[in-house]
Order: C-alpha cells, then sequence, then structure tokens
C-alpha cells in the first residue's frame, strides 16, 4: 500500500522519505521500485542482513535526531510502530 502512495507523491513533486524493514534481507520486496520513487530510501532488517540493523523505529529516532522534520508521517505494519 505505501507504494502508490510514494509514486503519486513524486508524480506531484513531494519528495518522500520511506524507511522499509523486515526481518531479513530475503524478505525485502519492492526496494528496487520503491527506490524509483523516493526521495530517500533507508532500509532495515532485524538481523542485520541488509542496510540498517534494527527496526524502522530507531531509524525514524535517528533522522528526528538529526533535526529532520516532517509534516505527515504514514506507518504500515504492526500496532507497536
Amino acid at each position: 500500500p505505501v507504494y502508490p502512495q510514494v509514486k503519486w507523491m513524486k508524480e506531484h513533486g513531494v519528495d518522500v522519505d520511506v524507511i522499509v524493514g523486515s526481518k531479513t534481507k530475503d524478505m525485502l520486496i519492492l526496494t528496487d521500485m520503491m527506490e524509483k520513487v523516493a526521495g530517500n530510501l533507508y532500509i532495515c532488517t532485524d538481523d542485520g542482513t541488509y542496510g540498517h540493523h534494527g527496526m524502522v523505529t530507531s531509524v525514524i529516532e535517528k533522522l528526528v535526531g538529526e533535526g529532520k522534520t516532517y509534516d505527515v508521517c504514514v506507518a504500515i505494519g504492526p500496532m507497536i510502530m
């Protein structure tokens, strides 16, 4: 459900940061397509086999801690997010 939203936003001049997470590298899907439409793509794996080692929430904390600001955040995943 995230890809069509990000694609639409890019087509309308909106630069979108996307953070994708999975348990392992082998479980990641559509990252090549997302790279084409996302302003910045951050990939996380729980086991560290690809990208950031850890949960997507830690990347959000890092980006906000570095001074990034966002008008809207869309989270798709477990309620703990």
